[in-house]
């Protein structure tokens, strides 16, 4: 249904049975093409028609928006024809035309001359409706109803729009009983809001209701067309039977229209309370809360899950007990691939290369070095097969600990030997051996002591004179 020419039929490729009134004829239109840029259908008539000799061939050009599957509206982007008075474009069937020249109306449209397009069944089921304009939810009274021409006039009890307390959809016009059947556009006094659109500039808004009538009076639409001012004043209104026409305010219209005026505005419609809102409210509201707990409690989990992940990766890498400062060198040297000693290991190692004491052949900093070339190649094995090193222990939760000590140790007072002794023996077999040559020269020393002052001889002597006799 269409606020211009009645019933129409659109398919994929056609819009069939367009109407032209007044002189009781339709005409099929194919599709042509479409241009993007411009967001227009070109559409020629599948017929031709010979107007005084001369076989025309018409043309449209359709600016196309939808609203929802069941309501769309429009423009005709063609300059109105003189007889019949619609925007479309006729030319001779010799004449080649294209979209640009059915495309001839000036941009931008008008406000007031848009079109209205309703699905097939969509305003009996509902589906097509619109919550009135805000400015117009009011009630009206001590009104007054006159033709275009201003010949014929009746009274009105009531303008009301607040009818339906709850979608605010419908608008009621009580007449009085003397109101002639011209000035009753809609017998029953009922519309449908539809569609509006504000002129900015003059501050007149269009308005396409539906006609709730049973059975429409001849020469009324089934979308008729309201242009309307609200002000303190009242209410100053005109009523078209279809489509606005060109140059329709709110106090001019040409034949067929209405003009209403009203001079009090008895009341402004409450605020709309929806079936069912309460319980959407409450739902939300619950619905947010729970969801905010929920988003905060994975954002919680997230985190602890992330933290004790990196704990257990901290206490892997380095040993409980290290300060922050050996933590940190150590993990530069693991970087490096190489440890740095403790400062216990310098103090043991310092200690052993100070006396000079060898074990094998080997003194105490080779040892040093084994024990630590040997403790790297282990942790290296370690690191590659995956194994945490033996000698780390995990805690399960991270430990804070503050800077801890090395014990100084005082390394022993150096005493002076009586005699030069030959290094520390590397075997307990040897040390055992160099222990008893100790004792056995000591015991000789002791000896010399007690023999008289003439027989005291240089060792070296003796053990000459021993040789010679024999002892060993």
């Amino acid at each position: 249904m269409t606020s211009h020419a009645g019933m129409v039929n659109f398919t994929e490729s056609h819009i069939l049975g367009h109407d032209l009134r007044p002189i009781l004829m339709t005409i099929d239109f194919q599709c042509e093409t479409y241009s993007a840029t411009l967001d227009k259908y070109f559409l020629k008539s599948t017929t031709e028609f010979k107007v005084f000799d001369v076989t025309l061939i018409v043309y449209m050009c359709l600016e196309l928006h939808q609203i929802s599957s069941n309501k769309f509206w429009y423009h005709l982007g063609s300059n109105m024809l003189t007889n019949p008075e619609y925007r479309l474009y006729a030319k001779p069937s010799s004449v080649t035309v294209g979209l640009q020249d059915a495309c001839n109306r000036v941009e931008p449209y008008s406000i007031g001359t848009f079109y209205t397009l309703i699905k097939e069944g969509a305003a009996e089921e509902g589906l097509a409706e619109a919550t009135c304009p805000q400015d117009f939810l009011r009630t009206f009274s001590n009104g007054t109803l006159t033709n275009a021409v201003g010949d014929v006039s009746c009274s009105s009890d009531g303008f009301d729009v607040c009818s339906d307390p709850t979608y605010r959809t419908l608008l009621n016009v009580s007449y009085s009983s003397a109101c002639d059947s011209s000035l009753k556009l809609a017998d029953g006094g009922v519309s449908i809001c539809l569609l509006d659109k504000l002129n900015e500039t003059t501050g007149v808004r269009y308005l396409h209701v539906w006609n709730n009538d049973t059975a429409l009076k001849p020469g009324v639409r089934r979308i008729n067309c309201y242009a309307y001012t609200v002000s303190v004043d009242g209410l100053n209104a005109t009523i078209y039977p279809e489509a606005c026409h060109e140059g329709q305010t709110d106090t001019y219209v040409i034949n067929r229209g209405v003009k209403l005026r009203y001079d009090v505005i008895t009341a402004t419609c409450p605020d709309t309370v929806y079936p069912g809102s309460q319980i959407a409210y409450y739902v939300a509201i619950i619905g947010g809360a729970l969801g905010l707990i929920l988003i905060t409690f994975l954002i919680v989990c997230l985190i602890y899950k992330t933290r004790c992940r990196c704990c257990k990766c901290v206490n892997t890498k380095f040993r409980v007990g290290h300060s922050e400062s050996s933590l940190s060198s150590y993990l530069s040297s693991m970087e490096n691939g190489e440890e740095e000693m403790t400062s216990s290991t310098k103090n043991r190692q310092t200690h052993l290369t100070n006396h000079g004491t060898a074990l094998d052949g080997k003194t105490g900093r080779d040892l040093e070095k084994s024990a630590e070339s040997k403790t790297k190649s282990k942790r290296r094995r370690s690191e590659h097969k995956g194994v945490k090193p033996n000698d780390i222990w995990v805690a399960k939760k991270p430990i804070k600990l503050g800077p801890i000590v090395e014990p100084y140790m005082m390394p022993p007072p150096k005493v002076e030997l009586l005699y030069m002794v030959e290094p520390r023996p590397t075997t307990a077999r040897t040390f055992l051996s160099q222990r008893s040559l100790f004792a056995s020269k000591a015991s000789i020393r002791h000896t010399d002591d007690r023999r008289p002052a003439d027989d005291r001889r240089p060792a070296d002597d003796r053990r000459s004179e021993n040789t010679d006799l024999g002892i060993e």
